[in-house]
């Protein structure tokens, strides 16, 4: 089984993970070539593929727009938020102790990587010890994902775990994720998908009342909180794409009228706080309800078929063979666009041949197989 939400499609255990914009990287900094080999099994066969160059970053320089560096050593986030940030990732602690979590803290860095053919890792060079100069050097990794580490505890006896950290991803910069961005990721033996969608959508109603908590109220108890403007795009990421409703003048102390980032999270809170609850929708429901047919049994040429019926013109690089490349380039064409706008929602039983880790089933005798 595999589970996503609205807001950013997730691996098979509905995982809800929150990112924090927080870092800048200069565009001098030096890309090495030096490109390793990741190799792993999936599925039974040994996949091999080329990593992305390791970031080095040779030295600190101004961001476009500031020619003053003096000014560059200045943080890019607020005190302000900077707590508001810190009063979410509490409530999210919070939240798993209650629930009989307990956090563990695995490894940044390892000569291990989880095999995914969407993610590229950053490679970093292990060096010898200098008494030992006569052996090569190593790859390690900056992990893109807790995942496999984590399953290792609950393979030794660990029952509900979570883990609140910084993960890695070469190649991505965006709303969504940053080179490095904060993961929330957890684990509890015997819970299915229903489980978890449940206690996904707990969790997201608890950050999201501390949210509006925090943009409502204030911050009363930090200095310098009054009058200063919310910078940040959201608290919690939303792509639901519904209008945005009009904000009223003097309704939230630090926080000037007519905020956009307020009117979106004021959008956001009506729509977790929906009375209806989450959105439950198959893979293959999703796609009958918006791009008019059903895919799971579908072919690569039906695929094509299926775009050409919307006008879409397939990206650059698509691979015309590639049936998961299309399924999830229609997915974010077709789908993805009508998700979340009256309230979130969750999307699972995915393709098996997206499965990655996750187990595989058949419904019934004669359906598609899905994860």
């Amino acid at each position: 089984m595999r589970c996503a939400t609205a807001s950013e499609s997730s691996e098979k255990q509905c995982r809800w993970r929150v990112s924090v914009r927080s870092h800048c990287f200069s565009e001098d900094s030096e890309a090495v070539a030096r490109p390793s080999s990741v190799v792993g099994s999936v599925g039974g066969a040994v996949q091999r593929r080329q990593t992305q160059p390791a970031l080095r970053v040779n030295r600190a320089m101004s961001r476009p727009g500031r020619p003053d560096q003096a000014a560059d050593s200045l943080p890019t986030a607020t005190l302000t938020t900077l707590r508001r940030r810190a009063r979410l990732l509490a409530a999210m602690r919070q939240f798993f102790d209650e629930a009989g979590y307990f956090e563990v803290e695995t490894p940044l860095l390892s000569s291990d990587i989880v095999v995914d053919a969407w993610l590229e890792p950053f490679v970093a060079e292990w060096l010898p010890l200098a008494s030992d100069w006569s052996r090569p050097g190593s790859p390690r990794y900056l992990q893109t994902s807790p995942e496999f580490a984590m399953k290792r505890l609950l393979a030794v006896g660990a029952t509900a775990i979570y883990q609140l950290g910084k993960v890695f991803r070469n190649g991505e910069v965006g709303l969504r994720h940053n080179p490095e961005f904060t993961m929330l990721e957890w684990y509890r033996v015997g819970d299915d998908h229903h489980a978890l969608m449940r206690h996904t959508e707990a969790l997201v109603r608890r950050v999201i009342d501390v949210a509006s908590e925090l943009l409502e109220r204030g911050d009363e108890n930090s200095p310098g909180a009054t009058g200063e403007r919310l910078r940040s795009p959201v608290l919690v990421e939303d792509t639901g794409g519904s209008k945005l409703p009009p904000v009223a003048p003097g309704v939230a102390p630090g926080v000037a009228p007519g905020d956009e980032a307020l009117a979106r999270h004021r959008d956001l809170a009506r729509r977790v706080a929906h009375p209806a609850g989450f959105e439950r929708l198959s893979y293959d429901d999703a796609f009958e309800r918006h791009a008019g047919q059903r895919v799971l049994d579908a072919d690569v040429t039906r695929l094509h078929e299926l775009a050409a019926r919307h006008h879409l013109v397939p990206p650059p690089g698509l691979d015309q063979h590639d049936r998961d490349g299309w399924l999830n380039w229609l997915l974010a064409e077709l789908v993805e666009p009508h998700l979340g706008r009256e309230r979130p929602t969750f999307l699972f039983n995915y393709p098996a041949s997206q499965a990655a880790l996750a187990r595989v089933s058949q419904p019934q005798p004669g359906a598609p197989f899905i994860a």
